[in-house]
Parts: C-alpha cells; structure tokens; sequence
C-alpha cells in the first residue's frame, strides 16, 4: 500500500540482492536494495497528494471480493455498473486485488473518482 501511495511521484525497483551471510545476526532470508527515484513529471499533481493516498487506502483496506467490490462498497464511485465500466475501460478483471493494479490503473480509478481532473494529454 505504501508504494502504491507514492507511485505516481516515485518509482520503485528492486536492484541488487544482498545474501543473508551479509547481516549480524542471520536473517532467514536475502535483502535487496530497493531503488527509489523520483518522476520526472509526476502522474498526480502534488497538491493532490493526500486525496490520491487516501483513496489508495480505501482501496487497499476495503472489504469486498475483488476490486468492483471494494470501490462499490468504499463508495469511490457513485455504483457497481460505475465500478464495472471504470474495470472495464481499464483493463482490469473485477475480482483483482488492490495489489494486482497498476500505477496507471490506479491514477485512473483516482481521476474517475472525480477527485482530480483528468490529465491533460499532450
């Protein structure tokens, strides 16, 4: 859920791994090094920033099963048939989980909601 908050400012990509000989004391598993880098033109404007996490939030703890289901029941647009045509028009099954969005998906379900204006295309 964090990730996906951030997303459309930064990316996120795993780089090197790091074996677990590496750390004092053992862990069970290897590390990674994750790399953050910034947008060069951000997917959200930033002045939209806690409207975009928050509505990332309610999709990621919403209830339902699958993702019609938590934007219909978290009420993020105005009914199911709604919810449906934004899965529809977006390329995404509608019982996926938060997780299975992507970052344009989810900058599309945000500018659905009616929060933020739709991006200008150039």
């Amino acid at each position: 859920m964090m990730t996906a908050q951030w997303a459309p400012w930064f990316s996120f990509e795993l780089g090197e791994r790091v074996p677990r000989a590496a750390f004092t004391p053992r862990p069970g598993v290897d590390g990674g090094v994750l790399h953050i880098r910034r947008r060069p033109t951000p997917l959200v404007p930033t002045k939209k920033r806690k409207a975009f996490q928050a509505l990332v939030h309610t999709v990621y703890t919403g209830r339902g099963r699958g993702i019609v289901e938590i934007i219909t029941r978290g009420r993020i647009l105005p009914s199911r048939q709604a919810a449906q045509a934004w899965a529809e028009r977006s390329g995404v099954r509608p019982a996926a989980l938060s997780s299975d969005l992507t970052v344009a998906q989810m900058v599309s379900l945000f500018e659905a909601s009616g929060v933020a204006p739709p991006r200008r295309r150039r």
